[in-house]
């Protein structure tokens, strides 16, 4: 089976010719088929492969990244151009192996007998999609030790580590991931969330919930003024007339490198959570201390003008997944760049930012 898997990874690589790239890193697609994500339902995984050309990073490490809501693998395009031109907070990286969810890049729809539509998507079925996309990984030769998440990634990688302690197991000890590199990500239910406990969070999800799709199902669907007015504003809640921009938000490369995204309407609830008189969807939940002393360390960069939680929330959730009261690996970003998705808009800054703390990469 890993011969026929690993044949089918070199054909496709074979007939998908690289895309246009930064000087310093080239870039291909894997496709993992049949990947399973519940009974009777599986997808085919993109992982957009980026790969160092400076011949000092041959023995360099390895990254897994996984995007957040209404994003794709594409948005680590300039991450990876900093890690590999010079990375100031650790050692070389090698490749960045960013995973593209389901609809996303050349990612399938769900497909299988069970006829589940992308809009009925849950976060467990994105959850079951990390663990399996990384196992296959593995089979074709890989070894990553670090994965780095933004936003509602890092909450798919709390869930993960959730469910491998939950079954005997974790991170560590399934997959060798020795570290874990968070960007403004969303904690579990379990944590205080303004945004999301007052009800905000699912009013904003409802006003960008397309007509029923078809092919899709209900679905959030951004067009690409909204997506930077939500990820990239430094005055986030204004009137839609007055919102200003971070100054390196990516205007252009939004469309140009595909980075917008649909996303799942039943993920989107699961996230922010809902209640009616009717029904309630909650936000998932996670144990406390799934980073304490299970094998990985996890480092937590918060950004100062991030519009959809604050500094003191961003500490909660490290605090509570590490144990770590004297917050030895949370850092604060303070830049004029410095919003919910700066990983895209000024990587650069972000990680020089990094340089007087305690946390490396990877």
């Amino acid at each position: 089976m890993k011969r026929l898997i690993t044949l089918f990874v070199i054909l496709f690589i074979a007939a998908v010719p690289p895309a246009a790239a930064e000087d310093n890193f080239t870039e291909c697609n894997i496709i993992f088929p049949d990947v399973k994500i519940r009974k009777g339902v599986s997808v085919d995984i993109n992982v957009l492969v980026l790969k160092n050309t400076d011949p000092r990073a041959f023995f360099g490490k390895t990254i897994v990244a996984l995007h957040g809501l209404a994003n794709t693998a594409s948005t680590w395009k300039p991450m990876a151009t900093e890690l590999f031109t010079e990375n100031p907070i650790g050692r070389k990286v090698r490749y960045i192996l960013a995973i593209n969810l389901a609809g996303r890049g050349y990612s399938s729809l769900p497909k299988g007998e069970a006829g589940l539509l992308f809009g009925e998507m849950g976060l467990e079925d994105h959850v079951q999609t990390v663990i399996n996309t990384l196992e296959r990984i593995r089979q074709v030769g890989f070894r990553p030790r670090t994965i780095m998440a933004h936003s509602q990634g890092g909450l798919m990688v709390e869930m993960v580590q959730h469910a491998l302690i939950q079954s005997g197991s974790s991170l560590r000890a399934k997959f060798g991931i020795k570290k874990v590199f968070l960007i403004a990500a969303i904690g579990p239910k379990q944590v205080s969330w303004d945004f999301a406990d007052y009800g905000d969070a699912a009013k904003a999800v409802g006003s960008f919930v397309g007509p029923y799709h078809e092919e899709l199902g209900f679905h959030l669907d951004l067009d690409d003024l909204d997506w930077l007015g939500l990820f990239f504003a430094v005055n986030p809640g204004a009137d839609p007339s007055e919102i200003r921009l971070a100054p390196n938000a990516p205007i252009y490369d939004v469309s140009t490198e595909n980075y917008n995204s649909p996303e799942p309407y039943q993920a989107c609830l699961e996230l922010v959570g809902l209640k009616t008189k009717d029904f309630e969807v909650e936000r998932p939940m996670v144990d406390r201390g799934i980073f304490d002393k299970t094998g990985t360390e996890l480092a937590y960069v918060a950004m100062s003008l991030d519009g959809f939680q604050t500094e003191d929330e961003q500490k909660s959730v490290y605090e509570y997944l590490t144990n770590d009261s004297e917050m030895k690996r949370f850092a604060v970003v303070e830049s004029e760049d410095a919003v919910h998705s700066m990983y895209i808009s000024n990587p650069r800054e972000l990680l020089e930012s990094l340089v007087p703390s305690d946390i490396t990469l990877p």
